[in-house]
C-alpha cells in the first residue's frame, strides 16, 4: 500500500475524562493499528498533549476537574484549528448542546 495512503488512514485521538475506567475502555476500543490513542484526566493535561502532538480528534467529557468540556474545546481549537470535536455529557441541556454544535462538535 502507498505510504501516503497509510498516513491519510492513520488518525490520532485524544480522550479527556477524569474516570480511569472510561479512559481504559476507550483505549481498548481504539486499540487498532490505524489509530494512535492519547488520554488525559484533566483539561490541563489535554492542553499539554495538544501542544506536543498532532491530534485529529478530541473526545472530552463535559465534567472535568479543572475545566468544563466546552471550555476545553474552545481552547483546543485555538491550538489546533482543524480538530474534530466530540463532547460527552449526560446533561440534557439545550445551551450546552447549542454551544457544542456552534463549535462544530458532535454530542455523545
Amino acid at each position: 500500500m502507498d505510504g501516503n495512503l497509510d498516513e491519510r488512514l492513520h488518525k490520532t485521538v485524544l480522550l479527556v475524562d477524569a474516570d480511569l475506567l472510561v479512559r481504559w475502555s476507550f483505549e481498548k476500543a481504539f486499540s487498532i493499528p490505524e489509530i494512535s490513542f492519547f488520554s488525559a484526566s484533566t483539561g490541563e493535561e489535554a492542553l499539554n498533549i495538544l501542544n506536543i502532538e498532532d491530534i485529529d480528534c478530541i473526545i472530552t467529557d463535559f465534567c472535568l476537574p479543572d475545566y468544563d468540556g466546552l471550555e476545553l474545546l474552545h481552547l483546543a481549537i485555538q491550538i489546533q484549528p482543524g480538530l474534530n470535536l466530540a463532547l460527552m455529557t449526560s446533561f440534557d441541556s439545550k445551551p450546552i448542546r447549542l454551544e457544542a454544535e456552534a463549535l462544530g462538535s458532535i454530542i455523545l
